[in-house]
């Protein structure tokens, strides 16, 4: 009798419906509670004693109502220790202090993902040239690997939780037909294929700009931006993100634009306002990776091309940081990674102090960091 109930009980067990965990939520919780410890009483004085710049508006994290299991087994990007970047022909995926890669041809751009990194390669380093656009899946541990696509220009999009590549493609069949195809770097084999209906003819890309974030493709048409379900297979709207210029989507949140409300970090999908700042300051707003903390440069200050400043989204912390806000990408983990012909330099955000540098050579390429947009 026991063994049989035993048995029923598993046969239960297996037929109930377990939801997916949200990568971004908890890798964001678990660097969130990793900043703090680091930090110490930093994040309070922080709040206390940082500049408090006129016209600006936190708004405070809403919670979405769903449970998540927080135990739940989820990837760290292999390359989040130290920062990835790439000049010329070669590629640091794994920071510095570790070995490099040659690849064939010149680097246009370097995008994280959940196994290293993947360069986009051609035969200059800007994006815009009309000629190929190879992309070169790199872990650290073996060979690069061609994924064996040439897009052109266009603009695809990673994810640093997962190992994946998304971009746009054009879809056989009458009207304004797009396919929103996912690729596995790990073998270059396509996961997904979703047809997507819209017109596109802005910024004379080759194809509709997209951002990789889940289970969500987010595809920037003419008059809308289409939310792609890429596992179900489903297309629907994402209204927070509107039309026009694409917005960059990374950890479910992006930055969006208006000329009467400002410039807004949102959550794309239930559309909560994360943080706000008037138009009038002119902002330029950039997300780490995960999507945790906002890079902010208030372009109507005087200090702007001196000094800019760290907002964290789940606490509301700030931080100023000296220096260029260009001159700083992204480690995957959301720590500012500055690189100059001579040394690569890691800063932990949050934290007091504790930047470290590591010599490097980066020879006459042009340089790349992972984590900035070198589209245009």
């Amino acid at each position: 009798m026991t063994e049989r109930l035993s048995t029923l009980l598993r046969e239960e067990a297996t037929d109930l419906p377990i939801p997916v965990p949200d990568a971004h939520a908890i890798l964001r919780r678990g660097r969130a509670v990793r900043r703090r410890r680091r930090a110490g009483t930093v994040v309070a004085t922080v709040a206390a004693t940082a500049v408090v710049v006129a016209g600006f508006a936190a708004l405070g994290p809403k919670d979405s109502g769903t449970d998540r299991d927080d135990t739940a087994p989820v990837t760290e990007p292999r390359s989040a220790d130290a920062g990835a970047f790439a000049a010329g022909s070669t590629v640091w995926p794994r920071g510095a202090d570790r070995p490099s890669v040659e690849v064939d041809g010149q680097v246009k751009a370097v995008y994280y993902t959940s196994e290293g990194v993947v360069a986009r390669v051609g035969n200059n380093p800007y994006s815009d040239d009309a000629g190929p656009s190879r992309y070169v899946a790199i872990n650290g541990d073996e060979a690069p690997r061609d994924l064996g696509i040439d897009l052109g220009d266009r603009i695809p999009s990673t994810d640093a939780t997962q190992p994946y590549l998304a971009y746009a493609d054009d879809a056989p069949g009458p009207g304004d037909l797009w396919d929103v195809v996912v690729l596995d770097v790990r073998d270059g084999s396509e996961v997904a294929r979703v047809t997507v209906d819209g017109r596109f003819g802005q910024g004379g890309w080759e194809a509709p700009p997209v951002s990789l974030s889940g289970d969500h493709v987010y595809v920037a048409l003419d008059s809308s931006t289409a939310d792609v379900d890429w596992r179900a297979g489903t297309v629907g709207d994402a209204p927070v993100l509107g039309a026009g210029a694409p917005s960059t989507v990374v950890g479910g949140r992006a930055v969006t634009y208006d000329s009467t409300s400002g410039v807004t970090v949102v959550d794309v999908q239930t559309g909560d306002k994360l943080m706000a700042v008037p138009a009038k300051r002119t902002p330029y707003i950039l997300l780490s990776p995960d999507g945790s903390i906002a890079k902010v440069v208030y372009q109507d200050s005087p200090t702007s091309e001196e000094s800019f400043v760290l907002h964290d989204l789940d606490t509301g912390a700030e931080q100023t940081v000296d220096g260029a806000a260009w001159d700083y990408g992204w480690t995957a983990a959301g720590d500012l990674l500055k690189v100059t012909a001579k040394e690569a330099t890691v800063c932990p955000t949050f934290a007091d102090g504790g930047c470290s540098a590591v010599p490097v050579d980066l020879g006459k390429g042009e340089l790349r960091i992972a984590g900035m947009s070198y589209e245009s």
